[in-house]
């Protein structure tokens, strides 16, 4: 509905009063019931226009009581007309709409997407010839993938488990035993995350392949106790279960170091703790399986098998006792493997790349393209087909779909609050066998405009964590001094600040002499132009079932450009708030353009503007901007520090919880920190493995960093258990620390190469295409390094605790 000022005005009469009587004169009121002849009957007011011509008969009602009524069609012509186009949706040249479905929480995401694609292949069955349905990403896909990953894991880690354990053991029966263990935890496993009511999504089953290794652990101590205790004879019921007794508070023990270290998780706030509770609870419940089977199951089997093997002498165990015999009479020599692997965990760690997650290969590209602010939505539209025509004849792309604009009420723009109007988002669906990362190299060098990127991961997506890092923010105390700071950036090279912020902005400043001359505050004047400009939405009129916003405007030759822009008339209202008079807006106020960042911020108490860094400068351009801009900081780098320190304090606790249980379980004060010492000998195998693989130091390996907290210790928690036992029967310390090393090296070797041979199949990503690689690869790296080290300082260490102890015993007259 297009408003004539002139007739308006002319009739004394705002717009403000043509949409307050359309809403009134177009109503359906409920009136109540009354009862009639024993029935209760409902009544209502109606007075909804059926027709154009009905919404033009309806009287506008005016302030001034003296007035004569006028009909909204006496002032306004009223016509059908599309409503404005906010964002657009383009599949290839061809535009169209984007639906993005979503499952409920208790749904199976493999079971709808299947419906899903059913229901997609019925429409374009149905409504082919005038509609193209099309299945564009399929996010349950990655749980596929998940899922015959982690059959993979299971299947392939079987099978190199057996290899390693028949190496070891060099018995196909004990081996067998040992690789039951692997399937039966894993069943107990599912069966506890179901009782919970979780799911089995990438995170659960990124935990259970991550603890495949360890399975084993508690059950080849059992084992491999059983063969030092029975030897050949025949393994009767009281043996076995005394055998089984004597392992069990170490097993245990170990069992529960990984529970100490990942029950705090599922009480973590927010998101991340939703999300990563999941995985944490896979682990505990993988880890409690695996020790239930080592005393339940493995003896059992044992017994029922009748199986017994003289284990005699390994050469592992006689090469390691000379070189343990060699450090315990050199302890000096002891500081050279430690100082090197100290220097080598320091060193990788300065190499790491610091993100929040590392980038997976999904088979997706997104390319973004702004342009100057203010671009006509149509301009944009043209633009991005260009991009897309230019895209989809590329070598490696499958499709190309772009989207731009920005629809204040859409949910997928509202997750994004900082996204530009005039930006063009294009989604590129690869090849199944094109390598996303050298396609986006070959891009980036083809197209030196696109900035490509790799979309978010399902779990930076499910935190809303992704950022961009090219978008930094720079802050200031005072405003003045912030427009001072921006006004650096642009004329910097390295900094893009008009693309992100700001956009074409006129200011109209209130006269000063508008109160005192026309009697009108700036809050109305603001308030009446506002209606003016925006229209009011003023009633629905229902059309073959359907309701049509009725919107009140002014003609768009009234407004579409700035010289029609000042004479748009602001009503002037008398002291009895009658229409008196109407003044023109260049009359009443100043109408200039703004050179000024529209966009308010404060960070921590300060003014902030964002801004965009040029990350096609040259390395020295990049150094120099850094040089003369230290305050401005990057966006991700906020969210690293933030997450990383939440988790960060999330691992100390748990190391103190760690340390308690371990007082109780040693009763001692002093043994514990000698445990806790192994978990700093493998921050070299950690860092390390990552920087030669290329890994970054993200949240995922993080969590590496949590399994390796809980099971790494497992090593020095075997052999301190093995120096006190084997201590009440000889007082001899040295005797003790060198034989009850020499007793577990077997099975510390068996559980370190059966963990690592575990998780192979995980790490092993040459596509880039799981989450857990990196993960799988420090604890690759973490247990070879620190099991290697336990070997050799822990008896040394605790040989020095224990003569130490005994001089001061000596010294006290004990």
């Amino acid at each position: 509905m297009d408003v004539d000022q002139e007739k308006l005005f002319a009739k004394g009469l705002t717009m403000s009063d043509v949409a307050q009587s359309l809403a009134s004169g177009n109503v359906e009121v409920p009136l109540g019931t009354v009862e009639s002849q024993g029935r209760e009957l409902a009544i209502k007011a109606e007075a909804k226009a059926a027709t154009v011509p009905d919404l033009a008969q309806i009287l506008i009602l005016s302030r001034n009581p003296s007035s004569s009524p006028v009909a909204v069609g006496d002032v306004a012509k009223l016509f059908f007309t599309p409503q404005r186009q906010e964002s657009f949706f383009v599949d290839g040249e061809r535009e169209g709409l984007l639906f993005l479905l979503g499952r409920q929480p208790s749904a199976s995401p493999i079971a709808v997407a299947d419906r899903l694609k059913a229901k997609v292949a019925e429409l374009q069955q149905e409504q082919g010839r005038e509609f193209d349905f099309r299945l564009l990403c399929d996010e349950s896909l990655s749980v596929r993938s998940a899922l015959s990953d982690l059959g993979y894991a299971l299947l392939t880690g079987s099978l190199i488990a057996f290899a390693t354990l028949f190496l070891f053991v060099r018995d196909v029966r004990s081996a067998l035993i040992l690789t039951s263990a692997l399937p039966i935890s894993a069943l107990f496993a599912f069966l506890a995350l179901w009782l919970c009511g979780r799911s089995l999504n990438v995170m659960t089953l990124g935990g259970l392949a991550l603890g495949l290794g360890m399975l084993v652990d508690n059950s080849v101590v059992v084992l491999e106790n059983f063969a030092k205790r029975l030897g050949t004879r025949p393994p009767d019921s009281e043996a076995v279960v005394e055998a089984t007794l004597e392992m069990a508070g170490s097993t245990i023990g170990s069992t529960l170091t990984v529970a100490i270290v990942f029950v705090p998780l599922i009480f973590l706030p927010g998101s991340m703790g939703a999300l990563f509770a999941d995985l944490s609870l896979a682990v505990v419940f993988s880890m409690a399986a695996s020790f239930v089977v080592s005393v339940t199951w493995v003896p059992v089997l044992y017994r029922w098998t009748k199986h017994s093997k003289n284990l005699k002498s390994d050469k592992v165990e006689k090469h390691f006792e000379r070189i343990l015999r060699f450090g315990l009479r050199r302890p000096g020599f002891l500081l050279i493997p430690v100082v090197g692997f100290s220097l080598l965990a320091a060193a990788s760690y300065l190499e790491l790349k610091k993100e929040l997650f590392n980038p997976i290969d999904q088979g997706l590209l997104q390319v973004t393209v702004r342009f100057a602010p203010g671009l006509s939505l149509a301009d944009l539209k043209e633009k991005t087909e260009d991009v897309n025509r230019a895209l989809a004849h590329y070598s490696g792309i499958a499709h190309v779909v772009g989207f731009g604009g920005q629809e204040a009420g859409s949910p997928f723009f509202l997750a994004n609050p900082q996204k530009p109007a005039w930006e063009i988002n294009d989604l590129l669906i690869l090849h199944p066998a094109v390598n996303a990362f050298r396609l986006r190299a070959q891009l980036t060098r083809d197209f030196p405009g696109l900035s490509v990127t790799l979309p978010p991961s399902p779990t930076e997506a499910l935190l809303n964590l992704a950022t961009d890092n090219r978008r930094w923010v720079v802050t200031a105390d005072t405003p003045e001094s912030l427009d001072r700071e921006v006004a650096r950036l642009r004329a910097d090279p390295a900094a893009k600040t008009e693309n992100v912020q700001d956009q074409p902005l006129y200011l109209v400043r209130p006269r000063t002499s508008l109160d005192t001359q026309f009697r009108l505050t700036p809050q109305e004047a603001a308030r009446a132009l506002s209606g003016d400009l925006d229209g009011f939405e003023a009633t629905e009129f229902w059309k073959n079932g359907f309701p049509i916003p009725v919107r009140v405007t002014l003609p768009e030759t009234d407004k579409n450009n700035l010289d029609a822009l000042q004479r748009i008339r602001i009503p002037l209202l008398d002291s009895k708030e009658h229409f008196a008079n109407s003044v023109a807006l260049n009359v009443a106020a100043d109408v200039t353009r703004s050179s000024s960042t529209p966009l308010l911020l404060r960070i921590d108490k300060k003014e902030a503007s964002i801004f965009e860094l040029n990350l096609q400068a040259s390395p020295a351009e990049l150094a120099r901007f850094h040089g003369d801009f230290p305050g401005a900081e990057s966006l991700q780098k906020g969210f690293l520090e933030e997450n990383f320190f939440a988790l960060g304090s999330l691992a100390a606790f748990a190391v103190l919880f760690l340390y308690l249980y371990l007082v109780v379980q040693f009763e001692s004060y002093f043994v514990p920190l000698l445990v806790l010492l192994t978990f700093p000998l493998s921050a070299a195998g950690i860092f390390g493995f990552l920087a030669l693989f290329g890994f970054s130091w993200n949240i995922n390996t993080f969590f590496a960093v949590l399994i390796l907290m809980g099971s790494a210790v497992n090593v020095a928690i075997l052999l301190v258990e093995n120096y006190r036992r084997r201590a009440l029967r000889s007082g001899l310390y040295p005797a003790v620390v060198l034989g009850g090393t020499r007793e577990r090296v077997r099975p510390i070797l068996i559980t370190t190469l059966t963990t690592v041979v575990g998780s192979l199949p995980v790490a092993i990503d040459p596509g880039a295409h799981s989450t857990q690689s990196g993960m799988a690869t420090a604890i690759i790296g973490g247990h070879l390094v620190s099991s290697f080290l336990t070997l050799l300082v822990l008896p040394q260490l605790y040989l020095a605790w224990i003569k130490h102890t005994q001089k001061r015993r000596v010294d006290g007259g004990s």
